[in-house]
């Protein structure tokens, strides 16, 4: 039994290398924001690439850019201050993680990455 929980331990470890990819989050921020679908900064709320937290961060502190989704200043306020990761995502009934892989295969298909 130990030696299946380090296996699982290594192979976890092996698969958690973190993506920094700027050109990536320029493309997010063009998105309208998930949550609202409010595009750019209409009505003073500038689109930012939210890093999902929570069950889909990979490492305290690690800001893996896949991971990241569209989000208005308003939302983004909501999630930090307000009502916490978790709690924003069930009350409006989405898990983001979907969305974010979907964004990030649109992305590398279409820079050929």
């Amino acid at each position: 039994m130990r030696q299946n929980q380090h296996n699982l331990k290594a192979e976890m470890i092996s698969h958690s290398k973190v993506i920094k990819d700027k050109k990536f989050l320029m493309w997010v921020c063009e998105l309208p924001c998930y949550p609202c679908e409010i595009e750019g900064v209409s009505n003073y709320h500038m689109i930012v690439a939210h890093h999902l937290q929570g069950r889909n961060r990979i490492g305290m502190g690690l800001r893996h850019d896949p991971n990241s989704i569209p989000i208005c200043d308003f939302h983004h306020r909501q999630i930090h201050e307000k009502m916490g990761e978790r709690n924003f995502w069930d009350k409006i009934g989405v898990e983001p993680i979907h969305y974010a892989n979907e964004l990030y295969e649109q992305y590398k298909e279409r820079t050929n990455a």
